[in-house]
This record gives structure tokens, C-alpha cells and sequence, in this order.
């Protein structure tokens, strides 16, 4: 089985087979329809990406304000049964080791 790397060495020749040295075609067309599939590809790709991030913000926001009226619920009732702090900040160990701060609820300790 081939690794990631030799397909893309593949990819690398096959490109230049198909598109690096076409005799039948002048250096300026040649050049005009490279320039304009690779921009195609990218608009393509750039395209579903922005349409994933807005939808990924659309979908969150809805469902952040739709949730709203439980999670204050959930910090009303931590607050009449245990006297405390209803939030609290734990630090978390993310990609490539970098920490960040998380809010949490606070948990419910036993009596």
C-alpha cells in the first residue's frame, strides 16, 4: 500500500504529464487554462469552507439562545441548593499541548 506521500509524488507527475508539457497547446493557452482550473478548485473548496464556518455560527447561535432559558435553570438551582458559586474556571489542555480556560457549572456536592 502507498503512503500519503507517494500519492501526492503521483499527483505531482501526473499533473505535469497531463498539463506540464502538452506540445499541442501554446505557452499562454497552456498557461490560461492551468491557471484557470486551479482557481476553480479553489474557489470551490474556499466556498464549502465558508459555507461549513457560517453554518457552524448559524446553527450555535440558534441553539445557544433556544438552550438560554435552561441553562438558567440548571445555574438557578445550583445556587438555591448549594450556597455557592454557580460557575467556575478549570484550565484544559487543548491542541498541541496549549491551555485554555473553561467555564463550568459547578457540581452538585454530595450531602
Amino acid at each position: 500500500m502507498k503512503s500519503s506521500h507517494n500519492h501526492r509524488i503521483d499527483l505531482v507527475e501526473e499533473l505535469y504529464e497531463r498539463y506540464g508539457k502538452n506540445p499541442g497547446l501554446s505557452t499562454f493557452r497552456h498557461n490560461f487554462r492551468f491557471w484557470r482550473k486551479k482557481t476553480a478548485w479553489t474557489t470551490v473548496v474556499g466556498g464549502a469552507h465558508l459555507v461549513k464556518r457560517l453554518l457552524d455560527i448559524l446553527v450555535s447561535s440558534f441553539l445557544l439562545i433556544a438552550l438560554s432559558p435552561l441553562f438558567v435553570l440548571i445555574a438557578f438551582s445550583i445556587k438555591l441548593t448549594d450556597r455557592g458559586p454557580v460557575l467556575y474556571w478549570q484550565t484544559r489542555v487543548g491542541k498541541w499541548d496549549q491551555e485554555w480556560a473553561s467555564t463550568c457549572y459547578t457540581k452538585k456536592r454530595g450531602s
